[in-house]
């Protein structure tokens, strides 16, 4: 090759490749022997895995590698190819690689576990990336379609109670479905009871009947004087009977307006009263007279009673709770500065503006910086990135972003390195309450591996966050996303990429298996109403009353701690299929956090300048713009 042409070729001007070097680059096979291409050092700070690139892979020229294979003498290994030639063309495809314009297509899943209609999730992406050499840089548009499932929520009122509207909205719906807790509660014999008038005849027989089913009767009427007919003895009976104090109290008064709350302190506080009652009509009766009902009448709580199951009848049911759109993104790179700009799926409940600016740098050859700012969706639910409705009430809320700043930094000898990163985030979203978010960074790794076609990497990672407020929850205010007071994950990841050029396959896998620990303090279930929550109360008594629930349960979720093993496990591919064609995937596995997740993504990517590139370190793996909200 004529020394001339290579060098205006590697200062990749704007002047054309002689129509030579075209014909070598066609002929070249793509697994040629020559010296390795230069590798690009705007690369990210980090790997998937969560360690820093090795040094070696950052910058400078690979090495070429002589070494020998284990088990085969120096004698029968391959001799490097003599034509030189070859490795220039190499590395002058590589360069031009760089610059290159490409097309990339693909599709990704995503599926978490949880409960249907709330945390579980099923993401399907079909990313969509061009990018154009402009200037020095090169300019990124995408577009991003996106289907997002969560499943229909269970209408049982303890699932649909901690939802949307809440355990109002959840006893609408139950009465909706079935009246029955209400005419059994009305019809019990306590709340008949309390139903009488005073001294009618009509009490007098509900006293009685009481009576014979709780044995009070008969044991009067055995204290009569036998030689007495029986309705003679009958009659005792029931004179003893409504001298009781209990009787007593109701042939005296009109109960049946009298407001509850007063009913259950004069019962209750009265040893003699409360006799009359079981243990089980006496926290009925508690029951009842607790909340906003208890300064209603017996008679008018009834009619309360039987305006809700009426008002019910009209209401509506939770609907499947998914999302489709399509996102779409313009950015811009140009050696360590990168900016972007977008939105999140156009079509989702909730739309917000997305996107970043950030630089990576270097000091001396052995430590790396970065900065970045950036406003992100938060994808962990389909609350939190697209938001919902609850069609019972028609609130709607949700599509949570999360805006603020990260720095970090890599010091890197070849052998041994240490990083470090630091970030805060401020979380909002449609009629959600407002959050922050603080996290720390730590770690430190060994080059267990280096030569020109691998590298293998193991270290500790200690990793620490914390949200200001629980809004894990799906009722209205809430975002759906993992929030803990307290969060810390240890773990020892092992990072593994390389290739083989005459497979012309590159690999990266990554695994971590360690230790997380978080704690999460109790949250109302509506953050940002409090007369939402009063009313909440309210609802969650009425439902305990009428047995929906098989005790009382407060409209607040229950703080938690947990401590257990956390793993994370990937593993991605690319194969060249030509000099400008190239297939890769990717499949991931991991329990993070408080969820169990799996992902898988396949890929196609075209470099649309004819010289092509050569066989990357690892794969270039075609990601959403929202994958760094997961």
């Amino acid at each position: 090759m004529n020394r001339g042409v290579a060098s205006r070729a590697l200062r990749n001007d704007d002047l054309p490749l002689p129509s030579a070097v075209d014909a070598l680059a066609a002929a070249a096979p793509v697994g040629s022997s020559g010296l390795p291409g230069r590798t690009s050092v705007q690369g990210p700070l980090f790997d998937a895995s969560g360690l820093p690139e090795p040094a070696a892979a950052r910058g400078g020229p690979a090495l070429v590698d002589a070494l020998p294979v284990p088990g085969q003498s120096a004698r029968s290994r391959r001799a490097p190819a003599p034509a030189a030639s070859t490795g220039v063309l190499a590395e002058l495809r590589d360069l031009k690689a760089e610059n290159s314009s490409s097309l990339a297509v693909g599709a990704s899943y995503r599926s978490r576990d949880g409960e249907p209609g709330q945390g579980k999730l099923n993401d399907l992406q079909v990313p969509m990336e061009a990018r154009f050499a402009v200037g020095d840089g090169k300019l990124i548009i995408a577009v991003t379609p996106a289907v997002l499932d969560a499943g229909r929520p269970d209408e049982t009122y303890a699932a649909a109670s901690r939802f949307g509207g809440g355990p109002q909205a959840a006893l609408s719906g139950a009465l909706a479905a079935d009246r029955t807790p209400v005419d059994t509660l009305v019809g019990s014999s306590l709340y008949q009871t309390l139903l009488t008038r005073g001294e009618s005849n009509a009490t007098r027989n509900l006293i009685e009947q009481r009576a014979l089913e709780n044995g009070r009767y008969q044991e009067l009427y055995n204290q009569t004087d036998g030689a007495l007919t029986a309705a003679e003895r009958r009659t005792a009976a029931l004179a003893l009977l409504f001298a009781d104090p209990l009787p007593a109290y109701l042939l005296s008064r009109d109960v049946g307006n009298t407001p509850i709350s007063q009913i259950a302190q004069q019962l209750l506080n009265n040893g003699g009263l409360s006799r009359g009652l079981t243990a089980g009509e006496q926290a009925q009766l508690k029951a009842l007279a607790s909340g906003a009902n208890g300064g209603q009448s017996p008679i008018t709580f009834q009619d309360t009673l039987y305006a809700m199951v009426a008002n019910a009848a009209g209401a509506r049911r939770m609907s499947a709770q998914d999302a489709t759109g399509a996102g779409i993104s313009v950015g811009y790179q140009r050696g360590g500065l990168r900016a972007d700009v977008g939105t999140s799926p156009l079509g989702f409940s909730e739309n917000q503006v997305v996107g970043g600016i950030g630089y990576e740098g270097r000091i001396g050859d052995g430590f790396t910086w970065s900065g970045e700012a950036s406003r992100r969706a938060v994808t962990d639910s389909v609350l939190s990135f697209s938001g919902v409705q609850d069609d019972r009430t028609g609130q709607r809320w949700g599509g949570v972003t999360a805006t603020g700043a990260k720095i970090g930094g890599t010091l890197d000898n070849g052998l041994l390195g240490g990083y470090a990163n630091l970030s805060w985030h401020r979380l909002q979203g449609q009629n959600v309450a407002n959050n922050e978010r603080s996290e720390i960074g730590l770690g430190v790794y060994v080059h267990a591996l280096e030569t020109s076609n691998q590298s293998l990497t193991a270290g500790l990672n200690v990793t620490a966050l914390q949200y200001e407020r629980n809004l894990s929850g799906f009722t209205y205010g809430h975002g759906g996303y993992f929030s803990p007071q307290r969060y810390l994950d240890a773990g020892f990841p092992v990072h593994w990429k390389g290739r083989n050029q005459r497979a012309r396959l590159a690999w990266q896998v990554d695994g971590s298996i360690g230790v997380q620990h978080f704690e999460e303090k109790a949250a109302d279930y509506f953050p940002t109403d409090p007369a939402l929550q009063q009313a909440a109360y309210d609802a969650a008594s009425m439902a305990a009353l009428l047995g929906l629930t098989p005790t009382y349960v407060a409209p607040v979720y229950t703080g938690q701690t947990k401590t257990g093993v956390s793993y994370n496990l990937s593993a991605a591919a690319e194969w060249q299929l030509s000099t400008q064609l190239f297939l890769g995937g990717r499949m991931e596995l991991n329990n993070a956090r408080d969820y169990r997740q799996f992902g898988t993504s396949l890929y196609l990517r075209f470099l649309l300048d004819r010289l092509g590139s050569g066989l990357g370190m690892r794969p270039q793996v075609l990601r959403s713009p929202y994958a760094g909200g997961e």
